[in-house]
């Protein structure tokens, strides 16, 4: 019994797509299918993204590969589980396997990428309470706009 759900890139401007790929198997499952799910933030509510056929697990391995685009700035998150169905035509499904969940960060389009370092964070901080209390830089008090 594995699952396995691969997701790339690990950040994306708002807008892109994250594509995708899972895979699983089961061995006490006849006939199974593979679903991706998301969710906005860390808390919440999963929503099914993409189901994949149902096959015979003997055949071969469920399977779903997609692209999904990333709407909202923030943390997605994804997951991909395994679904035991009644019969190769679909029926009541059960939930058998659930992958570890992967995270997605999404930045804004114009955002460059943020550096790690605490020097990096001050100076941040920095220019950022210079703005909130001059304006830009390039733009004096005495000049007219």
């Amino acid at each position: 019994m594995k699952s396995k759900l691969s997701v790339s890139p690990g950040t994306v401007k708002l807008g892109q797509n994250v594509y995708l790929k899972g895979k699983g198997d089961g061995d006490a499952l006849k006939y199974a299918k593979f679903r991706a799910q998301e969710r906005v933030g860390t808390h919440g509510a999963w929503h099914t993204v993409k189901c994949g056929r149902v096959v015979t697990m003997g055949a071969g391995e469920a399977k779903a590969d997609m692209k999904v685009k990333a709407g909202h700035r923030g943390v997605l998150q994804f997951r991909g589980m395994l679904y035991g169905v009644d019969g190769p035509c679909g029926g009541h499904s059960r939930a058998d396997i659930t992958t570890r969940t992967k995270t997605v960060h999404v930045r804004r389009p114009g955002a460059r990428a943020v550096r790690t370092t605490a020097r990096s964070r001050s100076r941040t901080r920095t220019v950022q309470a210079r703005w909130k209390t001059t304006g830009p830089a390039h733009v004096s008090s005495g000049d007219r706009i």
